[in-house]
């Protein structure tokens, strides 16, 4: 059983003018059954009146807030993590919920193995949609490429120290992909925990990585600065990397080839072209969701 202070939980909440949302994050926060748990919310330069009443409020009932520059999510989470010289930190989405066990269970499994360096959990989605997220297990050569570990799990504050904490150049998403790289490239290991302790939430305001999606030239731009900062991990794990790579294009030609036909009829009916378009972008994010994790 591990030692509740010594064994003290930051955790961190980002937010930058959501405060529809905030104030269920951070009550699912106080929920935890960890009693050595403090809460940081970190404000990424909001603006929002009602956001910095929110603010106001939250400092008053006894809630830690970090105010920032508006500079992105990893100079707001770095922000926060330095503030505390906790031995854990778990970052919690200001618009997303966590169950009551998470941190404690968490903590649990990474006080009994020193070689675990990140701790999650299994997890559903809620809003404009529910269901479970049904994301895969983890796989070092699969998330090379495809993040299978949302960005709310449990890291060590050695760890983040170890690496340089999160890329601040990265403005443009998938900070939390690299930095789990960039973690796993100490040869720390993973462990999943099968409680399902963690909830997306779906919306209309779509996240920094599904806009970073849209665009090749900003995909190509973001995964090489992962290139880049993890070179070594990729080198080692060559292999794996190339034969998920091989593998994702393999279904790529299956997909092109089981809807030829419709891509046919599209050529000779093309005011059809947005019927077509629709179904193609069902099945393509059929298959992104099997491999894609959050941000």
């Amino acid at each position: 059983m591990p030692s509740e202070e010594s064994a003290r939980v930051t955790l961190v909440i980002p937010s930058y003018d959501r405060p529809e949302y905030l104030e269920q994050a951070v009550a699912s926060a106080q929920a935890q059954t960890w009693p050595a748990l403090d809460i940081v919310v970190c404000d990424d330069g909001s603006t929002d009146p009602e956001q910095l009443r929110l603010l106001e409020r939250l400092e008053r009932d006894g809630i830690a807030v970090r105010r920032f520059p508006h500079r992105g999510v990893s100079a707001t989470l770095n922000g926060g993590i330095g503030s505390s010289d906790a031995r854990y930190f778990l970052c919690l989405g200001d618009d997303d919920l966590i169950e009551p066990p998470y941190v404690e269970e968490a903590v649990k499994v990474a006080e009994a193995d020193p070689r675990i360096g990140v701790v999650y959990c299994r997890a559903d989605v809620f809003g404009a949609m529910t269901g479970p997220w049904e994301l895969p297990d983890f796989d070092i050569g699969s998330i090379l490429i495809d993040n299978q570990i949302f960005a709310t799990a449990l890291f060590r504050r050695e760890d983040w120290l170890a690496v340089g904490g999160y890329d601040e150049t990265m403005t443009e998403g998938r900070e939390d992909h690299d930095f789990l790289l960039r973690i796993l490239g100490l040869g720390r290991d993973v462990h999943r925990l099968e409680g399902t302790y963690f909830h997306y939430r779906q919306h209309d305001r779509p996240s920094l990585n599904a806009v970073t999606g849209r665009s090749t030239e900003t995909k190509a731009r973001v995964y090489a600065t992962m290139l880049r900062n993890n070179q070594s991990l990729y080198l080692e794990h060559a292999e794996e990397f190339w034969l998920h790579f091989f593998r994702r294009l393999e279904e790529a030609r299956d997909l092109r080839l089981r809807y030829r036909h419709l891509e046919a009829l599209r050529a000779r009916f093309p005011r059809s072209y947005g019927v077509l378009r629709t179904v193609r972008r069902s099945a393509e994010a059929l298959t992104a969701r099997r491999h894609q994790g959050r941000r």
